[in-house]
């Protein structure tokens, strides 16, 4: 009995023994859960901050300087460039560090006009494309030099409109209460377009400049109403009008800096059908006016993929200002940046709100898409 009560003895402290043990693991397993659920949240918003799209191009910014700032004093193009680069703490290595936001050679009311608005001394910063933008914009706020800064802004086009090739269908120029499914049309509820071609289907020295995606310029809609240069010789490789810009012979893409103005995406050449297709001809539908298309492209292409398109708020202003030295009466602009609208204030996208107020001075009627 003896033998027997030490075995249960023992066999009690083993069974303690036991439970302590169960109890560490427990603890340790329940301390180890704790530990991936706290961290766990923090590593999840990490990586969803770092693959959240932003609504800026990466690695730029751009900054107006004051026309006090020494930078602007310096002398020659080049080196005044580097100058400027040296802001973002860039030694000036990269020809590239710095662009102006005006490019080319602009007639002298024009130029006044750019200079007037401040335009002359706005410049696009190329960064890393690691950089923080956010940083990088406080940082050059705070330097004297600096009137603002901002990053550069993207820019997304207007809702895509439907190419009908119906006139009858086009209830907007002349509503004659068209159905469309269960849907039925207000008749007359339309902009009276009949009643203003009856004095005129607009003249061909009005020049629309299309800020958009580009055209397709041998549409045989359109190619009647696309704009051509006089002053230019297509394809040679000179700057023929002596504006800064070769071969700007159908308007110009600004994004590329180059002529090619071909549709990158598709949405400039609706805009374009719905401005000035051709009346009359039996093909497609027919334009608002009759007056002759300007392209100006500032969307460029960074992939094969029909998605992989983009644009930003300095080339969007880069293509105001093209359109204001190449001479056109009104501005189409079907697009908007991809800020909130509610939270939009005066200290966001400040060179597109210079260049805007350039059209105006220039005397420009400036139309803009709504609802988008």
């Amino acid at each position: 009995m003896r033998c027997l009560w030490v075995i249960s003895k023992n066999s009690r402290s083993f069974e303690r023994l036991v439970l302590t043990y169960m109890r560490t693991l427990q603890f340790l397993a329940l301390f180890a859960v704790l530990l991936l659920v706290i961290a766990a949240p923090a590593s999840q918003v990490s990586a969803k901050r770092s693959n959240v799209p932003t609504s800026y191009a990466p690695g730029e910014v751009i900054v107006k300087l004051k026309p006090g700032a020494s930078q602007l004093r310096t002398e020659g193009r080049e080196q005044r460039l580097m100058a400027i680069a040296r802001l973002a703490g860039d030694r000036g290595d990269s020809n590239n560090a710095a662009e102006a936001l005006v490019q080319g050679e602009a007639s002298q009311r024009v130029n006044k006009i750019f200079v007037e608005r401040g335009l002359d001394r706005v410049f696009v910063l190329k960064l890393d494309p690691n950089e923080d933008v956010r940083a990088k914009v406080d940082e050059l706020r705070s330097l004297d030099e600096v009137e603002y800064a901002e990053p550069n802004y993207l820019i997304k086009l207007g809702t895509v409109i439907p190419n009908d090739p119906q006139f009858s269908q086009q209830w907007a120029l002349l509503n004659l209460g068209v159905s469309f499914g269960d849907f039925v049309t207000t008749p007359n509820a339309d902009i009276k377009a009949y009643k203003a071609w009856d004095i005129t289907v607009g003249s061909p020295d009005v020049i629309i400049a299309l800020t958009d995606t580009g055209v397709d310029l041998t549409h045989p809609d359109l190619v009647k109403n696309i704009y051509t240069n006089p002053g230019e010789i297509p394809g040679n490789g000179i700057d023929d009008d002596h504006n800064g810009f070769v071969d700007d012979v159908h308007g110009f893409n600004v994004a590329d800096q180059n002529g090619d103005t071909s549709d990158a995406v598709g949405h400039g050449t609706q805009m374009a059908g719905i401005i000035a297709a051709e009346m009359n001809n039996n093909i497609g539908i027919s334009g608002v006016c009759q007056s002759k298309v300007m392209p100006v492209r500032f969307y460029k292409r960074y992939g094969p993929d029909p998605s992989q398109f983009s644009a930003t708020v300095a080339d969007a202003a880069r293509s105001l200002l093209y359109s204001i030295a190449a001479g056109a009466s009104i501005i189409n602009a079907s697009w908007s940046t991809l800020l909130d609208a509610d939270l939009v204030s005066d200290q966001v996208a400040q060179a597109l709100k210079d260049a805007v107020g350039a059209t105006n001075d220039a005397g420009v009627l400036m139309v803009c898409i709504a609802g988008n």
